[in-house]
């Protein structure tokens, strides 16, 4: 036979993040004389829907007994689909059709624990790893603070959508409590306007006590909470997150009782403790809110557990080196999934994005959280701000610029956000 074209491969496969995606093929001629001008398809179909969503076709030349790649027009994929990747060879002097067509799958349904994305940071610090530590994500920014021990006491920060271009020390200082040589912060926790760290005290023997640190929008430390005199001591206290169905923080304990205290960080109290399913100590935990799940995990069970609020184990999946995980609350429209941005004690300082079985549609006010005052969008003229009950102004960097209730004048000019309401607004002042 003089000609004989086989599709042997079409990428991409499996499971993707929603957005463009561009189709590849590799092409066998596996006769004696070469093509010269080969018309190859691709057709993408909506298995959900049973429809033909994109189709684009492409001319190669293709050498004797040789292989050729074929890049095909970018499409964008939606989330909740399947599609199915069809390229076709229709070569018009090959008589073999047995091997003209083939089909790759690709999925953007997600179930709890798929990992979607993954960024490695290996030179941070040292470049021996283990750096990453408690992750909270803020509202007002739009962006992920983590804590990393490596180097110690410091606070990166990234984009959601651009983790590796983003990821960029931050201006917040944990406050070293212990001294400089022995204190290291883990967690981190962000609520309207307060960032709250935790940090334990190490000798290098043993632990001499743990602090919760309260800190504003700029980083600097107002208050704090004696772990040791208020919750328990021996142990201490590792990653934490704001809960809006109980209005507590949650803290993991790790050592002692391996609790999750309930804490109410204006009162210094903690009135009730959460579940913990584990059989081991945890590092970190991330609570939904309303309609929504807790989720938590750590490095000695090496597993992330979804947990209902009534202490029902739903599900776990493997997750070696887990150390904190939070929510990226971000929800453009119902069938957008909810994911958990995780942080893992590992030799890459790897930064996972995984899904959390929830999509936007299930819990249609997880993007508005906190729901709280009035939702009036603020009036600006000029550099003055006014809004109607009270609100938070930061600048574009993130660093907190003023509270304030009924009208403020911005020090400067430029892009600024304000809270309030519950939600956060983009304004210019000029």
């Amino acid at each position: 036979f003089d000609y004989d074209i086989a599709v042997v491969s079409v990428q991409p496969s499996g499971k993707l993040d929603a957005g463009p995606i561009t189709v590849e093929a590799t092409l066998w001629n596996r006769g004696p004389v070469p093509t010269t001008a080969t018309p190859v398809i691709l057709n993408i179909y909506d298995t959900t829907s049973a429809t033909l969503v994109f189709s684009d076709t492409q001319t190669v030349a293709i050498p004797e007994t040789s292989t050729v790649s074929v890049s095909f027009n970018p499409f964008t994929i939606q989330y909740n689909r399947v599609y199915a990747l069809q390229v076709i060879s229709e070569e018009p002097l090959d008589p073999f059709h047995y091997n003209d067509t083939l089909t790759s799958y690709v999925s953007t349904i997600y179930v709890f624990g798929d990992v979607v994305g993954e960024w490695n940071f290996p030179t941070l610090g040292d470049g021996s790893g283990y750096s990453l530590a408690g992750i909270t994500y803020v509202p007002d920014s739009g962006k992920f603070y983590v804590i990393t021990l490596n180097p110690p006491n410091t606070v990166f920060s990234f984009d959601p959508t651009d983790p590796a271009g983003t990821f960029t020390q931050a201006d917040l200082y944990p406050h070293t409590f212990f001294g400089a040589e022995e204190s290291f912060a883990f967690g981190i926790a962000y609520h309207n306007g307060t960032f709250y760290i935790s940090t334990f005290g190490y000798d290098g023997s043993a632990f001499t006590g743990s602090m919760i640190g309260y800190y504003d929008g700029a980083g600097n430390l107002y208050d704090s909470l004696d772990v040791w005199s208020v919750l328990e001591s021996g142990g201490w206290l590792a990653g934490m997150d704001w809960d809006y169905t109980t209005n507590t923080l949650f803290g993991v304990y790790s050592g002692g009782s391996n609790s999750i205290y309930m804490i109410d960080p204006d009162t210094k109290t903690s009135s009730d403790t959460f579940p913990n399913v584990a059989s081991a100590p945890l590092s970190g935990i991330s609570a939904l809110g309303p309609g929504g799940d807790v989720y938590y995990g750590g490095w000695g069970p090496d597993t992330l557990y979804r947990v209902s609020y009534d202490g029902t184990l739903l599900a776990a999946v493997p997750m070696v080196g887990f150390a904190d995980g939070d929510f990226w609350k971000y929800c453009p429209d119902p069938e957008y999934p909810l994911f958990l941005f995780i942080t893992l004690s590992d030799a890459q300082n790897t930064i996972l994005k995984v899904a959390s079985g929830h999509y936007c549609g299930d819990l249609p006010a997880v993007s508005e959280l906190p729901k709280e005052g009035v939702s009036a969008h603020p009036k600006v003229s000029g550099r003055r701000i006014t809004v109607s009950g009270e609100a938070v102004v930061y600048d574009a960097s993130g660093r907190l610029v003023a509270r304030f209730e009924g009208t403020y004048t911005l020090p400067k000019a430029g892009v600024f956000f304000v809270r309030t309401g519950g939600r956060t607004y983009r304004i210019i002042a000029r």
